[in-house]
């Protein structure tokens, strides 16, 4: 009877507050209309959009997209700054990411018109907060770091910049905080790490608490509570959270914040969810979900979906479990949030695996591992870049240093020098393993799945399809890195070693010296020419810098040049590729001439690439002992080929000949 009761002092305590936000709206805007001058109409819009993101963030966005259009008409450089900052703020609750993205990159036009600071550090902090959204932890991270580095430069000149920088700290926290998640999750963080986040975290949230409770900013202070008490789930400390979760709520109810009040409740049902009360857990994701429904916030909603749906496993009520989990799975579907569609995908697998619907199971485990492999191939490219950007920055600092001392460390650097090798031998070695590994792997499960469900054959045909593209693309990259790296740091070190022996010969008087030294010579420079040969084998850099006409005029060049075989290309001038298309096009014809000098027992090749009726064609023809394409689809090297061809959705035709082979590659011109 109790709880009957409490929750009917709720609802009529929730429509009361619902009811008082409208009076509060209609008076708003009944202001509105009486309003005559700019600055008045600014503030009661401000107001309207402030009041509506707790219940209406379309209407919030109308309001902040009208600010911006009447700051546009009047030409109020200083109001279109507040309006594109709203539009911004609304647009990431809303989770509309693109509409963040153009907030940010108009106010980066008008940093560029009217160089105001302040607009500098709201884009420092706008962008990291989009990478933040996009789970882009290192980039967020980096910027947080330049945007601190700005406002303590500027932190003096304008009180403002003080809430910059607790707002910046605030942020940091949460993406150190939601990166620390993401690694104890995959099982990569260490006890060390943990406490290293932890401790960052806290200093940066204490920081930004202390200020907002300075200033009274008692929205902010809630938002920090609600951010400790996640700190404290991720790092499991059952008191804290409750604390926190409850001064959260405090607050945020206090404060008449919606949104807020439900990232509280939402707290308070993982607690209790984590102690096995699941009927309070269930009642504060009512609550909560009540909320961001009415704000209509599909991420948060697919969230609070979520949790229910977990308690209803842990209750062994599968089929309630399932529903919620399918109504998550539209919510992050929805607004294209990925790692939220991945963890629903594997929850519904396992729950149909408890039923014994292994075909359901299968399913979605399959989804699941699709999203896996896409969420890693796409932070992949991140690292390589960032990893890159980070050698480059180092590299230039060490420079100076590193010549200074390669005289006294002489002996030192060529034992380096052979580890680094036998490392990047190791690495290479390892990388072929584990695809060799994932390849048995794969399919060995193509079998088994073969055998239990034939109905699934052409679906995981083209599932294996896409995975070869991605390990092509991969392939292509490492090979690229690894390239550079040889060219830049190898053949550099190796020709620094060689001018170290000739000036040492010179030096020498005995004649036994000079020949020994000598030879040693002419040793370094086979391995600088080996070492150009690997790298240009790997990465071609005249592909890189100046396209694939004259990458193709150099390989065949340099084939021509060893008289075994002449290669006549041609080229038809005006053929428009893109980068990536080249890079394909280049590698099939790398492998045609590989295969031609190995095989074929050819002395006459001709090699045309040119348009033909809308597409663009590859022509090779020669005069060797010829084969058919049977034999081709059993070579390895074939079997790249005809990846890159489906990848650039062409096709190949072997066509009759008198003598030798003759091969036509047909791509059409609208995926070039």
């Amino acid at each position: 009877m109790s709880k009957k009761y409490i929750l009917i002092v709720l609802f009529f305590f929730g429509m009361y507050l619902y009811g008082q936000n409208h009076q509060l709206v209609d008076s708003l805007e009944l202001r509105l209309k009486d309003a005559n001058s700019i600055d008045d109409k600014s503030e009661i819009y401000v107001e309207l959009i402030q009041e509506f993101q707790t219940f209406d963030l379309g209407k919030a966005l109308g309001y902040a997209e009208k600010l911006k259009e009447m700051a546009l008409r009047q030409n109020n450089d200083e109001i279109l700054n507040k309006a594109y900052g709203h539009v911004y703020n609304v647009s990431i609750l809303a989770g509309d990411i693109d509409k963040a993205e153009e907030a940010i990159s108009d106010l980066e036009k008008l940093y560029q018109k009217i160089n105001d600071p302040l607009i500098k550090s709201m884009i420092f902090q706008g962008k990291a907060r989009f990478y933040l959204e996009k789970a882009d932890y290192k980039n967020a991270i980096e910027i947080y770091q330049q945007a601190i580095e700005f406002i303590q430069q500027n932190i003096t000149k304008d009180k403002a910049f003080e809430s910059h920088l607790a707002h910046i700290n605030l942020n940091y926290a949460i993406t150190l905080m939601s990166w620390a998640y993401t690694k104890r999750s995959s099982g990569s963080l260490s006890t060390e790490e943990a406490e290293n986040y932890k401790k960052k975290c806290l200093d940066k949230m204490t920081q930004a608490l202390n200020y907002f409770l300075k200033v009274n900013e008692v929205s902010q202070a809630t938002l920090t509570y609600s951010n400790l008490a996640v700190l404290y789930q991720i790092f499991a400390d059952k008191d804290s959270i409750l604390y926190y979760s409850e001064k959260t709520l405090q607050l945020a109810q206090d404060n008449n914040d919606l949104q807020k009040t439900a990232m509280a409740y939402a707290s308070l049902a993982d607690y209790h969810y984590s102690e096995a009360n699941f009927g309070l857990a269930l009642d504060y994701i009512a609550k909560s979900l009540k909320i961001y429904e009415e704000q209509g916030a599909e991420k948060h909603i697919g969230n609070a979906l979520t949790q229910s749906a977990k308690v209803f496993l842990r209750l062994k009520q599968y089929d309630r479990a399932l529903i919620d989990f399918k109504k998550s799975l539209e919510k992050f579907e929805s607004v294209g949030y990925t790692h939220g569609i991945m963890s629903v995908e594997k929850m519904l697998s396992e729950v149909y695996e408890l039923q014994g619907n292994y075909e359901k199971a299968l399913f979605h485990f399959q989804n699941y591992s699709d999203k896996q492999k896409e969420v890693i191939s796409e932070q992949s490219v991140k690292d390589i870049a960032w990893m890159r950007a980070k050698y480059d920055s180092e590299n230039r600092e060490r420079k100076i240093t590193e010549l200074q001392n390669i005289h006294l460390k002489k002996e030192k650097q060529i034992k380096n020098n052979w580890i680094v090798i036998i490392l990047l031998i190791s690495v290479l070695l390892i990388s072929v393993l584990m695809l060799i590994v994932f390849r048995t792997k794969s399919l060995s499960q193509k079998k088994k799945h073969e055998l239990e469900k034939q109905e699934m054959l052409t679906r995981l045909k083209e599932e294996e399809l896409k995975s070869i593209i991605k390990i092509l693309e991969s392939k292509e990259k490492i090979k690229q890195k690894i390239a550079h790296e040889l060219h830049d740091r190898l053949g550099v070190m190796l020709g620094t070693i060689k001018l170290y022996v000739e000036t040492e010969k010179n030096k020498a008087t005995h004649e036994a010296s000079q020949n020994n030294l000598q030879k040693g010579v002419e040793l370094l420079e086979i391995s600088i020419e080996e070492v150009r040969a690997i790298s240009r084998e790997l990465s071609s850099p005249t592909l890189e810098k100046f396209g694939l006409n004259p990458a193709i005029n150099e390989l065949v060049k340099s084939i021509n040049q060893t008289k075994r075989i002449n290669i006549e290309y041609q080229y038809s001038s005006g053929i428009a590729i893109d980068s990536k298309a080249q890079i394909h096009i280049y590698r099939i014809v790398q492998e045609l001439l590989s295969n031609a000098i190995r095989h074929s027992k050819a002395n006459r090749i001709l090699l045309k690439l040119d348009t033909k009726q809308g597409a663009i064609s590859l022509t090779y023809v020669d005069n060797g002992i010829g084969f058919s394409e049977s034999q081709a689809k059993q070579g390895i090297g074939w079997k790249s080929i005809y990846s890159r061809i489906n990848q650039l959705k062409g096709v190949v035709e072997f066509q009759a000949y008198p003598e030798g082979t003759s091969i036509l590659f047909q791509f059409p011109d609208g995926h070039l």
